[in-house]
């Protein structure tokens, strides 16, 4: 199947294209270089698995771009997870296979495909944010984590789909139309990475880089049944052409942090390891040591109902799920009290809604899709009048509850809890009026406070329940992302992994 193809059949979606038959996706790989021979689909590999491959010269970069491509040709029409291929991919990886040819002993991703989110600015393509307005926004270099894995030798192969500016839980927009949850068409794939978390889920790509300004990253991995790791505030250099421009936020600039989605806990760590570089764009970037290692027996604090706004009863089973597994391998479990979570999700609205009241409320009023303004309009609403005095106390109301925090992790080595603590909901429920979307943004309170505080936290799955992915979340200390990968390594080493999948009916 060709490009032309490809964009025709990404059009075939809007109008309701079927879903991929299994006939289509079936076959596949062999290939022997000395060693045992590789007998699978190469996109249902891991990007480590992948690395290894390549490393040891059992499949080439071509081989391996080639079968992730052919997998994105055949499924992104049933998903609209891929905004774009990216043309020069194919040619890159011929660059890499005669690079491995000459010199050999490459990196764990040499070779390794990932994708790249529309509000991410890679060289030579369109930063577009997902809005009609900036289909135009040509990139002129890549922003620094996208930098650091091409130097590292991976490979960016596609574009993926987000919500206008990323403000949505739900990603759909009037440029590239909506993605569907490959488990359950009905219910959304999250937002506002939820076309990374959907190509990774299908097997398009091994790895997928978002961003997390309201749990962008952490919710799209629970819809979706995968990985998703947002890292402290600091740790990965965040830069785009546009924020170059003087033009960011307070609230963008701490409360967003940029980082990997995959299938496996390992695959963000290694991730991570390679995008947590100095890059002088950044002026917050913070040069903390990447280390750390889990000491038994540990603490976890429990939160199964976060500020007792209710929670779904599957969402709670696969909390204690984790939290047993968790306590099986040496870990202490306290259930602590979650009722200040309410105060804390609301600053992160107030500030939220502040900036965007103050310095985009235009821009998303004259380029965002109608769905989009009106669950920003809906979070304005929640959100409340903002003075001056009464942001600046809120600022220091913030400062306030982080100590509050910090004490709690002299005690506790990490938090676990829901990330949404309700199942996906159904696509347009979080525009269908004011109470859904109230009702959408209190399912996230735990999730939004790790925004407001910046801390990291790892997403990580626990089962399936009626066909749709649970996972729980795991909030550690600042600069402590080892620690809770090595948390939810745990918990994945005794669920497994539930991806990739082909879209289901």
């Amino acid at each position: 199947m060709n490009r032309r193809t490809f964009l025709q059949n990404t059009a075939r979606l809007a109008a309701g294209a079927l879903l991929v038959p299994d006939a289509v996706l079936a076959g596949g790989f062999t290939q022997h270089r000395g060693k045992a021979p590789v007998t699978t689909d190469l996109w249902r590999l891991s990007a480590r698995e992948l690395g290894a491959l390549i490393a040891e010269k059992r499949a080439s970069v071509r081989e391996v771009v080639e079968s992730h491509i052919r997998r994105i040709e055949a499924v992104n029409p049933s998903v609209n997870a891929v905004a774009r291929l990216l043309e020069d991919s194919l040619a890159d990886a011929d660059a890499k296979d005669a690079l491995l040819a000459k010199h050999g002993g490459v990196g764990p991703l040499f070779g390794v495909p990932f994708s790249v989110k529309v509000n991410i600015d890679v060289q030579g393509s369109a930063t577009t944010e997902g809005v009609r307005g900036l289909a135009g926004n040509t990139a002129d270099e890549d922003s620094p984590h996208v930098a650091r894995l091409r130097r590292a030798g991976a490979i960016p192969i596609a574009r993926t789909n987000m919500p206008d500016f990323g403000l949505r839980y739900h990603t759909d927009n009037d440029l590239y139309g909506a993605t569907i949850n490959p488990w359950n068409r009905a219910v959304t794939p999250g937002g506002s990475s939820g076309g990374d978390a959907v190509a990774v889920a299908t097997g398009m790509v091994p790895l997928g880089l978002g961003n997390d300004f309201g749990g962008s990253i952490r919710y799209p991995a629970q819809c979706c049944g995968i990985c998703g790791l947002r890292p402290s505030r600091g740790r990965i250099a965040s830069w785009t052409r546009a924020t170059s421009q003087g033009t960011i936020s307070h609230s963008l600039s701490s409360l967003a942090v940029q980082g990997p989605l995959a299938r496996r806990v390992d695959d963000l760590r290694v991730a991570l390891r390679l995008m947590s570089a100095f890059d002088p764009r950044d002026p917050n970037w913070t040069p903390a040591p990447l280390d750390g290692k889990l000491e038994k027996p540990f603490r976890i604090a429990l939160i199964t109902d976060p500020a007792g706004l209710g929670v779904d009863e599957s969402v709670r089973a696969g909390v204690s799920r984790a939290a047993s597994i968790l306590e099986r391998h040496g870990g202490i479990i306290e259930e602590i009290d979650s009722s200040s979570l309410r105060e804390s999700a609301h600053l992160w609205l107030e500030m939220v809604a502040t900036d965007i009241r103050s310095l985009f409320l235009t821009g998303i009023n004259e380029l965002a899709s109608e769905a989009a303004r009106t669950f920003v309009a809906g979070m304005i609403r929640l959100s409340g009048e903002a003075d001056l005095d009464r942001y600046v106390g809120s600022l220091a109301r913030i400062n306030g509850i982080a100590q509050s925090w910090g004490a709690s992790f002299q005690r506790y080595d990490a938090i676990l809890g829901p990330v949404s603590s309700r199942n996906p909901f159904p696509v347009g429920f979080d525009v269908a009026g004011p109470d859904s979307t109230r009702a959408v943004l209190d399912a996230q309170v735990l999730t939004v406070t790790v925004n407001l505080l910046g801390l990291p936290a790892v997403a990580v799955p626990v089962g399936v329940a009626q066909g749709i992915p649970q996972a729980v979340q795991i909030i550690g200390p600042m600069f402590q992302e080892m620690r809770i990968l090595d948390l939810a390594a745990l918990i994945e080493g005794e669920v497994g992994v539930f991806t990739a999948i082909d879209p289901r009916a």
